[in-house]
């Protein structure tokens, strides 16, 4: 079984959420506003929950959407018509950045089709 959460664990994700919710969205007031309520709203839908394992589950999906917006969530800032700014905050998790070869050979994997034979087909029930 699950070891139980506390109300210091809920309150103290809640917390974070808001916290990383204000960096991912900063100078975004539709952002974060948007995010605020679902925040919020989130916790109150979940609010009644007293099944220790449905909490422990909530508890861990809230810490997952917590890293993943700390982690991997940018934010993009229209420059002009066709050009955007992509905010990316010293937390965010960074792949490696590989050069564009446009020469490379890149394998391309195809598909072959299995033929069938009429006979093979079998005929759908309740024909």
């Amino acid at each position: 079984m699950a070891q139980p959460v506390t109300r210091s664990q809920i309150l103290s994700i809640f917390k974070k959420l808001h916290r990383v919710r204000q960096r991912a969205f900063k100078n975004d007031d539709i952002g974060l506003k948007v995010c605020r309520e679902r925040i919020n709203n989130g916790f109150r839908e979940n609010r009644n929950v007293t099944n220790e394992e449905e909490i422990f589950k909530l508890y861990k999906t809230a810490e997952d959407v917590e890293m993943v917006m700390r982690t991997q969530l940018v934010q993009l800032e229209k420059v002009d018509e066709n050009t955007f700014r992509m905010n990316i905050r010293e937390e965010t998790h960074k792949r490696p950045n590989y050069l564009f070869n446009p020469d490379a050979a890149v394998p391309i994997e195809r598909r072959t089709r299995k033929s069938r034979k009429c006979e093979d087909i079998k005929e759908p029930k309740g024909s």
